[in-house]
């Protein structure tokens, strides 16, 4: 994208990256904070960046969700000409051994003991992701991951019936053919379900589909052939979106 020409900015969420303080016991973010403080100060702190009122959302796996979550909320407030979005699912609702192994046993349950024990979830010495997380956010975003409705315990809010009573921007689901739970085709289907008939295009990217790779949930952004296969169609997305 930088390459091309478009202005990209990437953001260290709160207590994550490069952003401090790191995640510790006392950290009270939750993701309701995510969704209704940081992501529309991030969104503002670019246009007034760059100069543009008009922007595009990129995200991978649940930043999406939560990106969805905000635009139901501030809609009238934003210029978004796309949303284009890679692994991305709300509900893990297929059922296989890597379910019960990474999500049933290690996510959920190891993950719910580890939190209570440690007062956050320490994610990098679990190997369960990039970032620790603290505790409101891990059981909010497990709530959900389970949950067959979309809705924000603490407020009521159903994003699913928000998100289908607007216009929404052209949205893209892009997700690999070998991605076996964190964004399940099937998962990913069901989240363009819930945005409502005909406002999400979901992809599956595959040898099948005509790419150079059976993609999974990594590699759909870091293979090195990325940027000379579904990256182009996702470029000439943005350009369309951007006249």
């Amino acid at each position: 994208m930088a390459k091309n020409g478009f202005d990209v900015f990437v953001a260290d969420l709160r207590g994550k990256g490069e952003s401090t303080p790191a995640v510790n016991k006392n950290a009270k973010a939750n993701q309701t904070n995510t969704i209704r403080e940081e992501i529309p100060l991030l969104i503002q702190k670019v246009q007034e960046m760059s100069g543009q009122t008009a922007v595009h959302l990129g995200a991978h796996s649940w930043g999406g969700v939560m990106l969805l979550a905000a635009y139901a909320l501030f809609h009238e407030q934003w210029n978004i000409k796309s949303m284009i979005f890679f692994g991305t699912k709300r509900r893990i609702g297929i059922f296989n051994f890597n379910r019960f192994k990474t999500l049933d046993l290690g996510w959920s349950l190891i993950g719910s003991l580890a939190t209570l024990i440690a007062g956050y979830l320490p994610a990098k010495k679990l190997k369960m992701g990039s970032d620790d997380e603290p505790a409101g956010f891990y059981f909010q975003v497990n709530r959900w991951v389970y949950a067959k409705s979309w809705t924000e315990k603490e407020t009521g809010t159903d994003f699913s019936r928000k998100l289908q009573a607007i216009e929404l921007p052209p949205i893209h689901l892009y997700t690999g053919i070998n991605d076996k739970l964190l964004g399940h085709p099937k998962d990913v289907q069901r989240l363009a379900n819930e945005l409502g008939p005909g406002k999400a295009a979901v992809k599956v990217l595959g040898i099948q589909a005509g790419n150079k790779h059976n993609y999974n949930h990594i590699n759909i952004l870091t293979h090195p052939d990325a940027q000379d296969d579904h990256f182009l169609e996702v470029l000439q997305l943005l350009k369309k979106y951007s006249a």
